[in-house]
């Protein structure tokens, strides 16, 4: 039932004075309520931000698949960014989606909590995607310093199913925001993505029972984000 976890850095220490774009950001992007990860390679030299993005997308059903109840299919896309513009904080950029579409985003960089689904308690990318059928949440914690390394997880415990989502044969995947302390336990806990039925409660309840090696940064423990995903399955 457990799939996988993706690991994620906070950068408790950044300012937005001396913010930095370039790297590596890893993330998620939320339509209809349902997380697809993205990744975009940003470099930034004063002013002037390039890139690329690569994140799933939908493809649309047809009518065959509509009547014979086809599931939906999806594609990667990945694409260099265009268009960015950098104004303050704030990051607008376009991503090709077909050839006669494109994506909209606009990311904001923040120190400090976000309100909303998820708290960052470092600096973060927030903010929404302009798709030609609606609006996305995107959100994307700090990415990887220099000279940090990842927490390793050292024990963990497997969710189990309510009774309730037995019955109904409920499954599906439930997305969690794990802040990881200093000494390497889950400290805070948010959803992403539910499912309800007491799965939710359960996958909380089986997180808070792992425990990893803490993140490094030169040597000292650092907070450490990454998003976890639970998988739940009916026999």
């Amino acid at each position: 039932m457990l799939k996988r976890i993706l690991l994620m850095i906070i950068a408790a220490t950044f300012t937005l004075a001396a913010s930095d774009l370039s790297g590596h950001w890893n993330g998620i992007i939320v339509t209809n309520n349902r997380p697809e990860i993205i990744s975009l390679h940003l470099h930034q030299q004063d002013q002037t931000v390039s890139g690329t993005a690569t994140f799933n997308v939908k493809e649309p059903l047809s009518e065959f698949d509509r009547i014979f109840a086809v599931r939906s299919r999806t594609r990667n896309i990945s694409a260099n960014i265009e268009n960015p513009e950098l104004i303050g904080n704030v990051l607008v950029f376009d991503l090709p989606d077909t050839p006669d579409r494109s994506i909209r985003f606009r990311l904001t960089s923040v120190n400090g909590p976000l309100t909303g689904t998820i708290l960052h308690n470092g600096e973060a990318l927030t903010g929404t995607a302009q798709f030609s059928d609606g609006i996305a949440q995107v959100i994307l914690p700090a990415h990887s310093r220099e000279g940090a390394t990842n927490p390793v997880l050292v024990s963990s415990a497997e969710p189990s199913s309510s009774e309730e989502a037995i019955k109904a044969k409920l499954e599906g995947t439930v997305y969690l925001c794990v802040l990881i302390d200093l000494s390497g336990e889950p400290s805070e806990i948010y959803l992403l993505h539910q499912l309800g039925m007491g799965l939710d409660q359960k996958a909380i309840e089986a997180v808070k029972k792992w425990r990893f090696q803490p993140a490094l940064l030169n040597g000292e423990p650092i907070p450490f984000e990454t998003i976890v995903e639970l998988t739940f399955r009916t026999l």
